[in-house]
């Protein structure tokens, strides 16, 4: 009987979602920029500093071009950031599913379904809700993998994806590094041992960071870092909260004594992101 209301708030969440995207939409100034810069650009003029004080993850801005070239642009426009917010409500079930007590699980679903800064991220076109499934699926398939081809391919999509991937590669980098202190056979500080448990998470941001060099080398990127710089600096308080990644949110809700390692030092780290002048 449980999992029909369980169910009932995932569908509910979900055609809300739907609902605002498609039949009541609208965008407001910072969007409409950044989808005239999708719209107007092409895949490669995408790689460089946009115009009217935008910029994002190069990835997240090929997808969403792809997108709008589905019925209407700016309803193609609307379709990633609903895709991605549905399944990070699924995966996020199935988290707590299998990580909390049945009496918690409905406290939490509620909690993140109609959490107004998750549910604004989500109707945002910004890669934000892209930021929080790749952090669901990070948290819930990749903590105990040992593939290290695995790792590595979905921390570099995950950093194409999102600047906060980057910091998520960090964070598990950390953790698995602390995880050999736990293992009695393995001596973390014999080099090989170090470096295999952190190989992964090392070469998974190499793209990422290669890109980033090459585009603060670009015309305009000197305008944009003073633009973001002089954004942030008046931005209020209400604004940061309100434009950070909805991550942050998930990473209260997964605080258990294994997630916690992950996610704490992951939040923070892409908390300090914000402020900075990366791609957001």
């Amino acid at each position: 009987m449980r999992n029909i209301y369980y169910y009932l708030i995932i569908i509910f969440s979900i055609f809300l979602r739907f609902y605002f995207q498609f039949a009541d939409w609208n965008f407001n100034g910072d969007e409409v920029n950044l989808g005239w810069n999708i719209l107007n650009k092409s895949y490669l003029q995408l790689l460089n500093p946009l115009e009217r004080g935008q910029s994002g993850p190069p990835l997240f801005l090929w997808l969403e071009k792809l997108f709008s070239f589905i019925g209407s642009p700016y309803v193609g426009l609307k379709i990633l950031t609903f895709l991605t917010s549905s399944f990070g409500i699924l995966l996020f079930y199935k988290i707590i599913k299998n990580s909390f007590a049945p009496s918690l699980q409905l406290i939490l679903l509620l909690i993140f379904c109609f959490n107004p800064f998750i549910f604004s991220n989500s109707l945002t076109l910004k890669q934000y809700s892209v930021d929080l499934l790749f952090g669901l699926i990070a948290v819930q398939y990749f903590i105990t993998t040992r593939k290290q081809f695995l790792i590595v391919f979905f921390f570099t999509l995950f950093c194409l994806f999102s600047n906060i991937g980057l910091f998520f590669s960090t964070a598990f980098g950390i953790y698995n590094f602390l995880k050999l202190f736990q293992n009695k056979n393995q001596n973390p500080l014999k080099i090989k041992t170090f470096f295999y448990s952190l190989l992964p998470y090392i070469l998974a941001p190499i793209p990422y960071i290669i890109y980033y060099i090459w585009f603060l080398q670009q015309p305009r990127a000197l305008d944009l870092k003073k633009y973001m710089i002089n954004y942030w600096t008046r931005a209020s308080v209400y604004q940061y909260h309100r434009e950070a990644p909805c991550l942050l949110n998930c990473a209260i809700l997964l605080s258990s004594k294994t997630h916690l390692l992950i996610t704490f030092p992951a939040s923070i780290l892409s908390s300090f992101l914000e402020r900075t002048i990366m791609p957001s």
